[in-house]
């Protein structure tokens, strides 16, 4: 946990001329006193985590009470991230403990103790704060090899181990080790792409580089991070993966293609090497993304799979894992469309009053959609934390901003409602985590932008759900967003440009077919400007939930520095701080 101006890579949505503004409008400041609180508590927490890795590597590894967990993992865990060859991990674990067995080494050792760990979450027994249950007892295992495996020379089971830590490491458990695991698990899969693998040893690494690439690009995408990978340098094909089929859909290719489109936004609209770009290269970037994210959409079998299809997540009969990455791809669609949208409203000139409108009605679309997905949300030490807390609070702090700024709209009513789901939701949290998750001051939000509407006499009609209806026009709603103040980087004059293309066919990325295993390895390149952050000012109120979205306030970074390590960093303070809990 850090607390510090600028040099942190972070987004913010309550800066210092939010917090103005906000305040303007409500008539106090009991805003400003939640993202104060939020503060403290972040500082609280990321300092329990600090004081308990110093301890990590005390663990010794020893024999797991029960081994179904390694078939809880299979059942609810491989599908969505199949990077293991299930018959010859089975076919290991089964060896060990055999007269004449020589030992495994530290990595595999890892390896099946992150899977037994992970299984044993789904088991009941997980937790949200580290250094408790059953499963952090199991993952502990391999945090205590985790200093060897890093001088270990590159290999498929280390880069496996490495792989299922980064799993392990999405929950909030173990907020705080996500990105010195993964920044290492990356190094290895970029390093193994030129290894000459054979036989099933090929289609497990192409499984573990891309399951992992996935993973990383939505966590670094939502933390406001640049990406460990680099895309244009990929060279490994993607493979056919049959466990992560559901009736037809095939989960993995799906997941693989958002992450690309959230890797070409944010090298095409985030990094601060295109900063200086004038608004026409941002508009028809955004253009661009738009259309690729709804051909991925209508690439989704409208079976509860398709976000906005007929049939919803919650229809999905069957096994429950269908339904869970049927609701992730919901998230991933909503949140992507709010991202963008807001985006837009950054750069469309006031003149557009029509073109506005119709934005700012896309991004209340999304916030809403995203709220309505909440109840859906397994609250569970095993769930991500961009399903468990990010994504959601994202929409609800854009949802909470439309109410505030227009309080008399005819869906004010409505976003109340959906303003306190979000806020059950966190105070859930809270109940779940015994405490350790301050997820009620979410309420207390709610609770200011009740009143407030409540006060002025807005609260109109309740409208529809928004899961199946279209954005909808309201003219009185157009100006609120492009009113707010925003801190903007130093613009170029603005000059005429030609259009940058960055949209990446899949043809040209080596899909390998259900029988089908080439050795052949083509180059996936896409266009991109990689460039290292910059500053901001501001508070990062994600923090409340180690989590930063990209869809807040877009284009306020920070620059990453040493003092976003949680074993060895020193917070820094200063009157005007921004937040972070890498």
């Amino acid at each position: 946990m850090t607390a510090s101006i600028a040099g942190d890579n972070s987004l913010t949505y309550f800066s210092e001329t939010r917090l103005k503004s906000l305040s303007q409008c409500l008539g106090h400041d009991r805003v400003r006193a939640l993202v104060e609180r939020i503060s403290g508590t972040v500082n609280l927490h990321m300092r329990t985590i600090v004081n308990f890795s110093s301890n990590m590597g005390t663990r010794q590894a020893k024999t797991p009470g029960c081994l179904s967990d390694k078939a809880l993992y299979f059942e609810r865990v491989h599908a969505r991230f199949p990077f293991l060859d299930r018959a010859a991990f089975e076919a290991t674990a089964a060896s060990q403990g055999q007269p004449n067995v020589i030992p495994r080494s530290k990595s595999w050792t890892a390896l099946f103790h992150t899977v037994l760990a992970l299984g044993s979450e789904y088991a009941g027994g997980g937790s949200f704060e580290p250094g408790k249950g059953e499963s952090w007892e199991l993952f502990s295992v391999a945090l205590a090899n985790y200093t060897d495996l890093m001088l270990l020379p590159d290999s498929l089971t280390t880069l496996q181990a490495f792989t299922a830590m980064t799993i392990y490491a999405l929950g909030m458990s173990s907020v705080g080790l996500d990105q010195i695991i993964m920044s290492e698990a990356v190094r290895r899969a970029q390093n193994l792409q030129e290894a000459r693998f054979s036989g099933n040893a090929t289609d497990a690494f192409r499984r573990t580089f891309w399951s992992l690439y996935c993973l990383e690009k939505i966590t670094s995408f939502h933390h406001g991070r640049s990406s460990g990978f680099v895309d244009c340098d990929i060279a490994c094909p993607i493979p056919y993966a049959q466990d992560s089929i559901f009736g037809g859909y095939n989960w993995f290719l799906s997941f693989i293609k958002h992450a690309r489109l959230l890797s070409r936004a944010y090298t095409s609209l985030f990094a601060i090497g295109v900063s200086d770009n004038p608004d026409e290269y941002y508009l028809d970037i955004i253009d661009q993304l738009s259309d690729e994210l709804e051909e991925w959409r209508v690439s989704i079998p409208d079976t509860g799979f398709r976000p906005g299809g007929v049939l919803k997540p919650h229809r999905i009969e069957g096994e429950s894992l269908a339904r869970t990455c049927a609701v992730s791809i919901h998230f991933f669609y909503y949140s992507f469309l709010q991202t963008v949208s807001r985006m837009a409203l950054r750069h469309l000139p006031a003149s557009q009053v029509a073109k506005r409108e119709a934005v700012l009605n896309t991004v209340e679309h999304a916030s809403r959609s995203l709220i309505e997905l909440t109840p859906l949300i397994e609250v569970a030490p095993y769930t991500p934390m961009w399903m468990l807390a990010g994504i959601p609070v994202a929409g609800f702090f854009v949802l909470f901003d439309i109410t505030i700024h227009n309080p008399r709209s005819p869906l004010a009513t409505s976003n109340l409602a959906l303003l306190d789901i979000v806020a059950g939701h966190s105070s859930q949290l809270e109940y779940m985590s015994k405490g350790s998750i301050p997820g009620s001051v979410i309420g207390e939000f709610a609770h200011i932008a009740r009143n407030y509407v409540n006060d002025v006499g807005g609260g109109g009609g309740g409208g529809s759900s928004t899961g199946n209806t279209p954005p909808r026009h309201t003219p009185e709603n157009s100006q609120y967003l492009y009113s707010q103040p925003y801190w903007s980087l130093p613009q170029a004059v603005t000059q005429s440009m030609v259009a940058m293309d960055v949209t990446a066919d899949f043809s040209d990325m080596n899909l390998v077919t259900e029988g089908e295993q080439t050795d052949s390895i083509e180059s996936m390149d896409i266009e991109g400007l990689p460039m290292p952050p910059s500053n901001v000012m501001g508070t990062d109120v994600m923090g409340l939930f180690g989590f930063w979205v990209p869809d807040m306030d877009p284009l306020l970074y920070q620059g990453l520095t040493g003092q976003n390590d949680p074993l060895h960093g020193t917070p820094q303070a200063d009157n005007t701080a921004c937040i972070q809990m890498s």
